[in-house]
């Protein structure tokens, strides 16, 4: 059966809760998810997530960067890091 596995789910969690204002509608929980579902339909390939200015602490866009990859097991993905979005 071919799987999902997801690498520094952590990184992410710790990142996002780092820098979305409290109160924000989207969970870190929320924003995996879709990240998740993105990989499955769009595997081997590199995607980002952006949080929008009034959604982050300081006021400045980010963006979280995640790439996939196929294995004999399934995808992929594996979450990369966080910049300072445009």
């Amino acid at each position: 059966m071919k799987v999902l596995t997801v690498f520094n789910e952590i990184g992410f969690m710790d990142d996002f809760v780092a820098v979305i204002k409290d109160g924000t509608p989207s969970s870190a929980e929320d924003k995996l998810e879709t990240a998740r579902n993105i990989a499955i339909e769009c595997p081997a390939s590199n995607f980002g997530l952006t949080a929008l200015p009034e959604m982050t602490k300081d006021g400045i866009a980010k963006e979280f960067t995640f790439s996939t990859a196929q294995s004999d097991e399934g995808t992929i993905m594996t979450y990369l890091g966080m910049t300072d979005g445009a």
